[in-house]
């Protein structure tokens, strides 16, 4: 589902329950997203860095939120924090998630807390890919008991377009090892995702769950979501977003609606307002009334840009970190904005972005070092070397369990193999590792 911009959830504690849809997604990592996006490849630059957005209340200039953002030499987000202060100036809350890179510029490992007292781990994710850095699987570990537990791996599937067409999750179950406990499959009409299909597995068969479905217009712009649930052998609306544009192409209205039964009922929208130069100037968050049947002011943040600056003189958070979509508030550098409250839409607090330079380098993408061949394959894979040589190789199941395959001389023994799709994970002398999939015959 398409997510609301950030800067709705920095002020979140000031909106309404039916105002907050989807707001604290905004901050949560998406790890599949972050593992599709395309690799870095800026050229060497000064860029201005977003260090740091603040929010203060304009009555005592005391600290509402906080979000907070680091880089690495090559431009990439290494971490962001984000945190919520009472009106003492106490923290009550928060998040972080550090990200660490490949040398293809893809992420290789993304690490979540949550502030306690303190900042306490909660969920890790492992990210492989193959051969030509396309996302294969992902391993999620939960902490307990001061310790990394292996909990889910997801694997993924692409057609000949590259397009990822099912991700299929694998779930530790105490006792029983591990089984397969969700499939979502992508359904798309040329490049055009339009179905979601979220399915379960009951132990004998896959059960139809979650399904969204979605529309576009002549120009390819999402107009409609649906998000469904299987009830009683058929397919229940639930939840409803209808996207409007302006001329200029821009975004002009997120409206949500839920299904009672029988018809559909307005719950809230977002406007959104664009300048000449389609620079997003202000974002007005309303809840629908249904005793007045009319929409009711709840958030509005009226922003200032600075105009000599531009998008690509700006280094930013990752798309996937923040959920950053292309509604026009970056093109121009933002510097401050105003926050009204209420249905009278009072001013009531300042955002403010920091900014300081950053010196960011080429980045040079690692060359595929190995070749593995026949695959298919029948009882012995071979792996040769172009630029490194392979120090280990160890073959998985797809359900991620390692299997007893021997590798040495730069042959992996696949005898003892059942026919049947496998992982091969390959190491070289630096530790760095390679994972691409392949078929025992």
């Amino acid at each position: 589902m398409k997510k609301i911009t950030l800067f709705a959830a920095i002020l979140s504690a000031m909106v309404t329950a039916q105002a907050q849809w989807r707001v604290w997604e905004r901050l949560v990592p998406d790890p599949v997203q972050i593992a599709t996006e395309p690799a870095s490849a800026r050229p060497a630059a000064v860029l201005d860095g977003l260090d740091s957005i603040q929010v203060r209340d304009i009555f005592v200039n005391g600290l509402i939120r906080h979000l907070a953002f680091e880089y690495d030499a090559y431009g990439h987000t290494t971490v962001t924090v984000d945190l919520s202060y009472d009106m003492s100036g106490n923290v009550t809350g928060g998040s972080k998630h550090t990200f660490s890179y490949n040398q293809a510029g893809k992420v290789d490992e993304q690490i979540s807390y949550r502030y306690d007292n303190g900042w306490q781990p909660e969920v890790k994710y492992r990210f492989y890919y193959d051969f030509s850095d396309v996302l294969d699987s992902i391993y999620v570990f939960n902490y307990l008991n001061n310790t990394w537990e292996e909990a889910e791996h997801w694997y993924f599937s692409y057609d000949a377009a590259g397009r990822q067409v099912q991700q299929l999750i694998y779930i530790l179950q105490t006792n029983v090892g591990w089984r397969p406990y969700k499939r979502i499959t992508s359904t798309y009409a040329g490049d055009l995702l339009v179905e979601r299909l979220d399915q379960r597995w009951d132990g004998a068969n896959w059960n139809n769950y979650f399904k969204d479905t979605l529309q576009y217009n002549a120009s390819n712009q999402l107009i409609t979501e649906i998000h469904y649930q299987w009830m009683s052998g058929a397919w229940d609306p639930m939840e409803r977003t209808d996207y409007t544009y302006h001329t200029s192409g821009r975004i002009a209205s997120e409206t949500r609606s839920s299904y009672d039964g029988t018809n559909w009922g307005y719950v809230s929208r977002i406007l959104y307002t664009h300048d000449s130069q389609g620079v997003m100037t202000a974002m007005l968050f309303q809840d629908y009334d249904p005793t007045t049947t009319t929409w009711q002011n709840v958030l509005k943040f009226e922003f200032n840009h600075d105009y000599a600056v531009s998008r690509d003189q700006l280094l930013l958070p990752m798309e996937g970190a923040l959920g950053m979509r292309e509604n026009g508030l970056f093109d121009k550098k933002p510097l401050s904005a105003r926050v009204l409250s209420g249905a009278n839409l009072n001013y009531v607090a300042n955002m403010n972005f920091y900014y300081s330079q950053h010196t960011v380098g080429t980045e040079t993408t690692r060359a595929v070092p190995f070749r593995i061949y026949p695959n298919p394959a029948d009882d012995v894979l071979f792996i040769e070397g172009t630029n490194a040589r392979p120090v280990s190789a160890t073959v998985f199941s797809i359900t991620g369990n390692r299997t007893q395959a021997r590798f040495g001389n730069g042959r992996v023994d696949l005898s003892e193999l059942a026919p049947g799709l496998y992982i091969l994970r390959i190491t070289d002398r630096d530790g760095r590792q390679w994972s691409v999939k392949f078929l025992k015959l």
